[in-house]
């Protein structure tokens, strides 16, 4: 190292060529071209420099008592935020090429849970401009940071940490009095290398991670302009991000920025322009967001492109206004474009500044309705307008209003939904008109009906349970559904779903033809329809044209049946259902209490009460039997008991009473059909009078002699044989008796007839 000459030395040098001795130069002497003394100076300096500041570098980190200063750190971090600092590495301080601080290993957590770790951090400065109070941060540099943000299961936020409420106010005092600074700082940039975000969210099941995060910021100065870029993959693709601001306003706290992010794989691409209110914790601009195709961008999300249908593929787009406030955050004028469909509207959360939960809207309204040559489901969207207000709290959405219209459909929902897959709800439905057939129409199906469905296999008790989605209750009131062409109104409901079970406090329906059916009691277990205790009522005005409208074949009755009523009371299960009924039409009143076994399969009627009332015999009697003449034997009204046991292949009918108009009947009678039909019984009558005997209707009128005439009086009996073959399909045994038998002059008291039917021979 040269260092510079001292003046004395010169000055003796001087006078020694003055008086001519030494080895001084001399006027006759040439010139001596050496170095200039001030250059030789200056590069001493920087030698000199250069060495010290290495050297100075390494004693310093080995001064340094690291882990005093390391704790000390801790705990500052520690009383300032409440974070706990784990820091395995060791500081290490350079002067080469820039004096620069570097730290490793260094951990942060929140309790228990981490919720960032550095591999390594580094920061250079430049020297010079410390002398002017200036500090100039060439480089920060932080390699493998790993950010992780965890909800746990009972939804609280493990990275948030309270800090000691002393440090709190110390770090209010301290950044209060750094206002004053007069200190100048700029950093030319930061770079982040390979780090990673993680948000964990254990009370949905939700975990998102962006993985080999590199970016860089540059800055002017701390007060801007900013450039920010960068790369980071999420769900194994790159995602590009750049971000420009201006300068910061330090007294309004404002600045413009513009940001940028994309998905190349996906084609799709976001942009924000506006202003940041980074005093009130604001922002507005214009965002947009372009997806190149909507099948595409579904492919790079989920792995897997799904099958659209025509008019919702191709480019989709939204745009609009951000607004971002203390006390409101929404997108106003918003655009939103998918396919062939445009819809103007408005998404907002308002009242954030408040105690309350905020209140969330949506509005959507079509810009332009499709043609009548569009594709079904087109012409439906095209038509929807959407108007929701509600809120959310953790997991539970409350609707204050719903609204959904299109084709003809106008829905109102209102109450509070969870969500889930399977949802706590109270809600309620109100509707003034749903057309399913609108809307079944758009997915290209239509709702089966009588002339189109195809025969199905027949119902059993073991495939007809079903599972409520939802826990809770839900109300509806639907005063016009239309489904396979039919319209039905005034739909009502009132349902409470809990633990598999279904309590029906309402369920009323009008059906066409002037009917109406209501039904409410309680399902214990819907799955399997057990511990069924359900009323069911159910009256029409016309029989005929009901089962015509709803497209079923109705048996051949003598005569139009036109108002009829059912009544019943169901218990049990589809194995074993209990049931007590009463069904009136065309006068009848027929009741029925009992138990069937397998009512859909193959019913096992094990035990029935029944009873068969009509204020008139003669009238009841030829409503079954057109043919009959009845007479005033049997005039009064009809009034028949008993018990009814029907099994697979046989019919059993005991404890028979009761009136055919002014006789009476008891007894029993029973059939097996299996191997052949047999009838059994024993039935006792009272006094029976039958019509008289006439020339007419062919009848047979006894003579004083007792010879039997032909009814036309000249005719004689046909010769052929009897056909005798009907007696051999059935064998029988019965026993009847009478308290009188009358018949014009003849009466026979006490009348007892037995006869057996065998194998076609009968035997009275």
């Amino acid at each position: 190292m040269t260092l510079p000459e001292f003046k004395h030395d010169d000055m003796q040098a001087s006078d020694t060529r003055s008086n001519g001795t030494g080895g001084g130069d001399s006027f006759d002497d040439a010139p001596r071209r050496g170095v200039p003394k001030a250059l030789k100076w200056m590069a001493g300096t920087a030698v000199g420099l250069v060495i010290l500041a290495g050297i100075g570098g390494v004693v310093a980190t080995q001064m340094i008592d690291q882990q005093k200063y390391k704790s000390l750190i801790v705990s500052k971090v520690q009383e300032s935020t409440g974070y706990t600092v784990d820091w395995e590495g060791n500081i290490s301080i350079g002067m080469m090429p820039l004096p620069h601080a570097s730290i490793s290993k260094l951990s942060v957590k929140a309790g228990d849970a981490q919720i960032l770790s550095i591999a390594k951090a580094d920061i250079q400065v430049a020297l010079a401009p410390l002398l002017s109070q200036k500090v100039e941060v060439k480089n920060i540099t932080i390699d493998e940071p790993v950010v992780t943000l965890t909800t746990s299961k009972s939804g609280v936020q493990t990275w948030v940490a309270k800090p000691k409420e002393t440090a709190a106010a110390e770090t209010s005092t301290t950044s209060g009095d750094s206002g004053t600074s007069t200190m100048d700082v700029v950093v030319n940039s930061i770079d982040m290398k390979g780090g990673s975000l993680v948000i964990d969210n254990q009370q949905t099941g939700s975990r998102q991670e962006l993985k080999n995060l590199n970016l860089r910021l540059r800055a002017d100065s701390l007060k801007g302009p900013f450039d920010l870029t960068g790369d980071t993959e999420w769900s194994g693709q790159k995602v590009a991000v750049k971000a420009t601001s201006g300068e910061v306003n330090i007294a309004e706290g404002n600045y413009p920025i513009q940001t940028a992010i994309s998905i190349p794989q996906s084609g799709i691409n976001l942009s924000f322009s506006g202003v940041v209110d980074s005093k009130n914790m604001g922002a507005n601009g214009d965002i947009n967001l372009e997806v190149d195709d909507v099948a595409k961008a579904a492919k790079g999300m989920t792995g897997t492109a799904p099958s659209l249908p025509e008019g919702l593929g191709g480019k989709a787009s939204l745009a609009g206004k951000v607004v971002y406030t203390s006390s409101r955050v929404a997108i106003d004028d918003m655009a939103l474009a998918l396919g062939a469909l445009s819809y103007s509207g408005q998404v907002a959360a308002n009242g954030l500044d408040k105690n309350e939960q905020p209140q969330l809207s949506f509005q959507l309204t079509p810009k332009a309705k499709a043609s009548g040559d569009a594709p079904a489901l087109i012409q439906l969207l095209s038509d929807l307008t959407i108007a929701v207000k509600g809120s959310v709290e953790n997991e539970k959405v409350q609707i204050t209003t719903a609204n959904i219209k299109t084709m003809g459909n106008n829905i109102s929902v209102n109450g509070y939904s969870t969500m889930g897959a399977n949802p706590t709800v109270d809600l309620t439905v109100n509707a003034s008109e749903i057309n399913l057939d609108a809307l079944t129409k758009t997915t290209g199906s239509a709702p089966e009906n009588s002339s189109t469905a195809k025969a199905s296999s027949p119902a059993t008790s073991g495939n007809l349970g079903f599972a409520v989605p939802f826990s809770g209750r839900v109300r509806a009131d639907v005063a016009k559904l239309t489904t396979g062409g039919k319209t039905y109104s005034n739909i009502k409901a009132d349902v409470t779903s809990k633990d598999g079970g279904l309590t029906i406090t309402t369920a009323e329906i009008a059906l066409p033809a002037d009917t109406s059916l209501a039904v409410n009691g309680q399902i214990a277990n819907t799955s399997n329809l057990s511990g069924l205790n359900v009323q069911v009522a159910a009256k029409t005005q016309d029989t005929e044209k009901l089962f015509a409208t709803l497209g079923v074949a109705m048996p051949e009755l003598p005569r139009k049946v036109g108002p009829a009523s059912m009544n019943g009371h169901f218990n049990g299960d589809l194995k074993n259902l209990g049931f007590s009924a009463v069904l009136s039409a065309l006068q009848f009143n027929l009741k029925g209490e009992g138990k069937v076994g397998d009512p859909l399969g193959a019913p096992d009627i094990r035990s029935l009460k029944f009873n068969i009332a009509h204020p008139n015999f003669n009238e009841a009697m030829k409503m079954v039997q057109p043919g009959f003449s009845g007479s005033s034997g049997f005039f009064g009204p009809l009034d028949v008991s008993g018990e009814l046991a029907w099994g697979t292949d046989k019919v059993d009918v005991t404890s028979l009473n009761g009136k055919l108009g002014q006789t009476t009947v008891a007894g029993n009678i029973s059939a097996v059909t299996k191997p052949k039909t047999k009838i059994s019984g024993a039935l006792n009558f009272g006094a029976i009078t039958f019509p008289s005997a006439t020339n007419n209707g062919g009848t047979v009128e006894a003579t004083s002699k007792g010879a039997a005439v032909s009814s036309s009086g000249g005719d004689r009996w046909s010769r052929d044989p009897i056909d005798t073959a009907w007696m051999r399909s059935f064998d029988a045994d019965i026993a009847i008796k009478a308290k009188s038998i009358t018949q014009n002059m003849w009466k026979l008291s006490d009348a007892n007839l037995a006869f057996k039917l065998n194998d076609g021979t009968l035997t009275l």
